[in-house]
């Protein structure tokens, strides 16, 4: 953030200009430096934040607080560092406690700079909400960092769906799901009926550029239902591509869903 200077009217004798401070999540009283931080990111957040030293002095951390929902996924994405973070900032997913790390940022920088930007994904493959915490900190310049040193956090729901499919009266529903990104992907498929209950679930494993071919059908649960599927799992934004084919036999006709990110 650039010092902010006032000039007090036409005739001002003076001109008062206000020191660089760090950004509003630290200068606010409640601030995101713990897990009582009240900055709670949604599906398409983007915040630049700084890590301009803490009174103390000790070094800025940044602290996102949130609510994994029930068979969803998620991306957060740290770039676009600056000044003297040192390009080596840790960016950990944190488990309820705000403490416990789950996991750690994957680079996806040059050779020159292998953590300038990172990505961190995680899935909650249960119905229950799961409160977790996402930490950014560990700047290269420490206690000698100001507000210059800023970094860019974006946020996504990764969770795909498919509005249809059908395993009764004779058809069966196919979903075929392509991995298109430059990291492997595993995750799970969720039947849910049309009361919106979860009647069947399956994993998968797809390594880079890999498709697999599954017959909803025979996932317990699935025969004899119809419904709707989502896709949660560990990649990126985007890293899925896919359909479902509904076939039916005794007309030999077939109807294609897309597999559809959320926009």
């Amino acid at each position: 953030m650039l010092n902010r200077c006032s000039l007090a009217g036409a005739l001002a004798l003076s001109l008062t200009c206000l020191p660089a401070f760090a950004d509003v999540w630290d200068t606010a009283i409640d601030t995101d430096d713990n897990t009582g931080s009240d900055n709670t990111p949604i599906h398409g957040t983007i915040q630049v934040h700084d890590l301009g030293v803490r009174p103390g002095p000790v070094a800025d951390q940044d602290f996102y607080s949130m609510e994994a929902r029930g068979f969803a996924s998620y991306e957060a994405v740290i770039d676009g560092l600056t000044g003297d973070t040192g390009g080596s900032l840790s960016f950990n997913f944190l488990a309820s406690d705000g403490t416990t790390v789950l996991s750690s940022g994957t680079s996806l920088g040059s050779a020159s700079c292998t953590l300038c930007t990172q990505t961190l994904r995680f899935e909650n493959n249960q119905a229950t909400p799961r409160p977790v915490f996402l930490r950014v900190g560990s700047p290269g310049c420490g206690t000698a960092c100001d507000s210059s040193d800023q970094y860019t956090f974006r946020f996504l729901e990764t969770t795909y769906s498919l509005p249809r499919y059908n395993n009764t009266n004779g058809q069966v529903t196919v979903l075929i799901l392509h991995n298109v990104s430059e990291l492997p992907v595993t995750g799970n498929i969720h039947l849910f009926n049309t009361a919106g209950t979860r009647v069947g679930n399956q994993a998968f494993t797809l390594p880079v550029n890999n498709h697999v071919v599954v017959v909803t059908s025979t996932i317990p649960g699935g025969a004899s239902t119809a419904g709707v599927i989502t896709v949660s799992h560990n990649g990126r934004y985007g890293s899925l591509s896919g359909k479902a084919v509904v076939l039916d036999p005794g007309t030999g006709f077939s109807f294609d869903t897309p597999l559809v990110a959320k926009p």
